[in-house]
């Protein structure tokens, strides 16, 4: 009897420090749109923030989709991340990918949210790597466009 009652209280609080956790991590995202000038054009930009530490930054378009330059950082370290340009929501062109200590790792050419092209690090340059080189989980196709978080 003693070890349903044990059971139960360790179930409870499992549950209870998952209920926690998850709202913890859900009110420490932000969202926020800004509007930039540059030049003579005004540019609108969503900012992502995790516990107030920038996470995402990438211009929007009046629809709504991700358009134009994007970056990203490591939430811990707060190094770059990834840079690259979104086109009505799709991954286009070139994207670069950084590690936590903000090494250049990977190279990938996009086309409308497909992957065409990828690159890996060859001593001090980079060496275009055969489809069937890829690593696993590149090999996708970008389904719907990013839209913002409003």
């Amino acid at each position: 009897m003693n070890f349903v009652k044990l059971f139960i209280k360790v179930a409870i609080g499992i549950i209870g420090l998952a209920l926690i956790f998850i709202i913890v991590l859900y009110s420490g995202e932000s969202y926020k749109t800004i509007t930039k000038k540059t030049g003579n054009q005004t540019i609108k930009i969503e900012i992502i923030k995790f516990f107030g530490k920038k996470i995402s930054e990438c211009a929007i378009n009046s629809n709504g989709f991700y358009n134009g330059p994007s970056k990203s950082w490591h939430i811990f370290t707060g190094e770059l991340k990834s840079e690259g340009n979104y086109n009505n929501g799709y991954w286009q062109g070139r994207w670069k990918d950084y590690d936590r200590n903000g090494k250049l790792i990977m190279l990938r050419d996009f086309n409308m949210g497909v992957p065409i092209k990828v690159f890996l690090p060859a001593g001090e340059t980079f060496k275009e790597l055969s489809k069937d080189e890829w690593p696993k989980y590149l090999d996708f196709k970008q389904n719907r466009p990013k839209r913002v978080h409003e």
